[in-house]
């Protein structure tokens, strides 16, 4: 296969510049090469003059919590959880590989929370969680859920 004569770039004044290889800029111009985006560019156009670039951010600090999706990845909004913890008069921050433990924690809480109560109204033979099998899996576990004994309390007998 024959490759394509390379084209020649063009100042603005018209004239015509040394020769460019196929895929590299020709000063504001992307010389297309077959099979690839035209519009995607391999070097940034120079900056306006006058104008100074603006510096590349600096590198955030990596993460001491293991890599992984299932480990950085919460369902629960990490600004929520944030915001709660803030609730406590005396913390004034919170660090970000905090919020998300706590979001983490929270997470698995509540699924192994719901799962024994599904698997409750399960054993009663029901597709739908009613309010007894979440009482019912606190005080079977109550050594656990004692803490949710104000927000799942027994109901009072008439």
């Amino acid at each position: 296969m024959e490759e394509p004569a390379p084209k020649k770039a063009r100042t603005e004044g018209g004239e015509e510049t040394a020769q460019v290889e196929e895929g590299h800029m020709a000063g504001s111009e992307m010389i297309a090469v077959p099979g690839q985006d035209p519009l995607v560019r391999e070097e940034a156009p120079p900056a306006p003059v006058g104008e100074q670039a603006v510096p590349a951010p600096k590198p955030r600090p990596r993460s001491r919590l293991p890599p992984g999706d299932s480990a950085n990845s919460v369902a629960i909004p990490r600004n929520a959880v944030k915001r709660i913890m803030k609730l406590q008069e005396d913390v004034k921050q919170v660090q970000a590989e905090a919020v998300l433990l706590v979001a983490k924690a929270t997470e698995l809480f509540l699924e192994k929370f719901a799962k024994d109560s599904h698997a409750t109204s399960q054993r009663a033979e029901r597709k739908q969680l009613k309010y007894e099998d979440l009482l019912e899996t606190r005080l079977n576990d109550e050594n656990t859920l004692a803490f949710l004994t104000h927000i799942i309390p027994e109901p009072k007998e008439s």
